[in-house]
């Protein structure tokens, strides 16, 4: 596998990466030591994203596309391509309208990158079926119809 940059999302996968020996991976990094987008943050920002990170576009005409022009991923992150199915490519930070709008939070990339971890291995090395949500929200119309549980109701 290889990863090209060394951010958030690839530093995930490099750590979840790391124990299973039969996986080997590459991250290309073109800077001699890590730097948050040197040089290109505006006075007083934490964290920026570069226009000159995008990878994908020169080559996004051979991925399938649903009617709306969106890039049709797999449960899994990967992409469809012309080239051999023993080498996928997966886009960590593309499914916004195939797997929802929370998806391009960071707080999700351990998780994306563990789903393309147990996609590369072929088993679950990590779990990351659904669990419940330890909050039931609900709406206010439902609130009349189901007395006791309002909006943020803890479940026991």
């Amino acid at each position: 596998m290889a990863g090209i940059g060394v951010g958030p999302a690839n530093l995930s996968l490099a750590a979840l990466l790391a124990p299973i020996s039969r996986i080997r991976a590459r991250f290309f990094e073109r800077r001699a030591a890590f730097a948050w987008h040197p040089g290109m943050m505006l006075p007083g920002a934490r964290m920026q994203t570069s226009f000159l990170k995008d990878v994908v576009t020169p080559v996004s005409s051979q991925f399938p596309r649903d009617d709306q022009g969106n890039l049709c991923l797999s449960a899994d992150y990967s992409v469809a391509w012309p080239g051999a199915p023993s080498h996928r490519i997966y886009m960590q930070n593309a499914g916004r309208y195939s797997h929802g709008v929370g998806d391009a939070q960071l707080s999700l990339a351990a998780w994306r990158s563990a789903v393309i971890v147990n996609s590369l291995v072929g088993s679950e090395v990590y779990p990351t079926s659904p669990c419940a949500s330890p909050v039931q929200w609900s709406s206010v119309e439902s609130e009349e119809t189901r007395p006791g549980i309002g909006l943020g109701t803890f479940l026991s």
